[in-house]
């Protein structure tokens, strides 16, 4: 019995040591999120609650293709948003909601 316990031991111990070291390397290799920059988010905001209830936006999750294209259309009803402006709000849209990966719940969900 006493050959059982020590070959336990060493696998616990090596399973252990494996999931301390490769949370570490996990978490090294998930980039930090990203960020945009938060003076546009009073435009952003602004801008399309001109037209709609800000959750109607913040609700959707979007790939900055879909945001650039949502932009776009938005544009074409007639919300205002100028040249220097346009890159600011497809940046922040698409990194303040996202796409969602496959299989991801919606947050609150």
């Amino acid at each position: 019995m006493h050959g059982i316990g020590r070959k336990t031991f060493t696998v616990s111990a090596g399973l252990l040591a494996f999931a301390i070291l490769g949370s570490g390397a996990l978490a090294q290799a998930d980039p930090a999120p990203a960020v945009a920059d938060p003076a546009i988010k009073p435009v952003v905001e602004k801008t399309c609650a001109s037209c709609h209830v800000f959750t109607q936006v913040s609700a959707q999750r979007k790939s900055p293709d879909q945001w650039a294209l949502t932009v776009d259309q938005m544009i074409g009803y007639g919300a205002t948003v100028s040249d220097e402006d346009y890159p600011k709000f497809v940046d922040y849209l698409s990194k303040t909601y996202p796409a969602q990966s496959v299989g991801e719940k919606p947050a609150g969900h």
